[in-house]
């Protein structure tokens, strides 16, 4: 696949059973490519557990990670704290500048998408939040951390508002790390590594104005060499790495944290 001299795959029998599966994609209209990779990875993970009869997959040791939750109620100072698994980060691209060349020129650090998506969240400004400790409604103060990091972090840069009637696009550039990505800052205290570092390896760019159009094309790391390649349908081109950094199509980056390989479970 790193050659446009090889056969192209056509992955017929794969894509007729990711349909039954998958009632949602059965048509041939434009699909999100997060949603794709979700739905496969928690189908692949399902049937393992089947399998093996164990719920710590292939899966879930490479791709799930936790984070926790904790809500403050601001009377009692009570902490609510809730801890939940993920596959992949939905975070939010400003748009402040939405679709203007500044945004598409300048951008922003993929930090700032990070900072965004961590940030303390006011919940019940008018005491509309049922605290148990209290029990009464009030007041309280939402803040995530990562709790556990996945050897293979997924994130989205949501490019799409939630703006029903149009749908459209946020080309803010989101200028993010090829190398030594660092997330301890929204880990845990107790948790906190700095010897883990993530490496980009992949990158998924929608071209196009709307969701439920366009075009993917991927850009992607070779284990074997470390040389990038561009893969746009049945053609496959070696690339210049530097490239992906003005990019503002990234939709979805995939990073491998660095000096740790993927788990592989032999019995599968």
């Amino acid at each position: 696949m790193s050659s446009s001299h090889c056969e192209v795959i056509v992955p017929v029998e794969f894509y007729t059973e990711f349909q039954r599966l998958a009632p949602r994609f059965h048509n041939y209209r434009q699909h999100d490519s997060v949603e794709f990779i979700n739905i496969f990875l928690d189908i692949l993970h399902e049937d393992l557990i089947q399998i093996l009869q164990d719920k710590h997959t292939i899966v879930s040791k490479n791709f799930h990670g936790q984070i926790r939750t904790t809500v403050t109620c601001q009377k009692c100072n009570q902490d609510l704290t809730i801890d939940n698994s993920f596959s992949f980060l939905p975070l939010p691209v400003p748009d402040e500048n939405k679709n203007t060349e500044f945004s598409r020129t300048y951008g922003y650090k993929l930090d700032h998408c990070f900072q965004n998506f961590f940030q303390i969240e006011d919940i019940g400004n008018h005491g509309q939040w049922y605290c148990q400790h209290c029990d009464k409604l009030r007041h309280a103060k939402k803040k995530i951390y990562l709790l556990e990091l996945p050897p293979v972090l997924i994130l989205q840069l949501k490019r799409f508002n939630n703006d029903l009637r149009s749908f459209s696009k946020i080309d803010t550039l989101i200028e993010y790390d090829l190398d030594d990505l660092d997330l301890n800052t929204y880990v845990v205290p107790s948790r906190q590594d700095k010897s883990i570092r993530y490496k980009l390896t992949a990158v998924s760019n929608h071209w196009g104005r709307f969701i439920d159009g366009g075009h993917f094309v991927t850009y992607a790391k070779l284990p074997t060499t470390q040389d990038w390649y561009k893969y746009n349908d049945d053609r496959v081109g070696k690339m210049d790495k530097s490239i992906h950094v003005n990019n503002y199509s990234a939709y979805t980056l995939v990073y491998q944290q660095e000096k740790k390989d993927l788990i592989i479970d032999t019995a599968v």
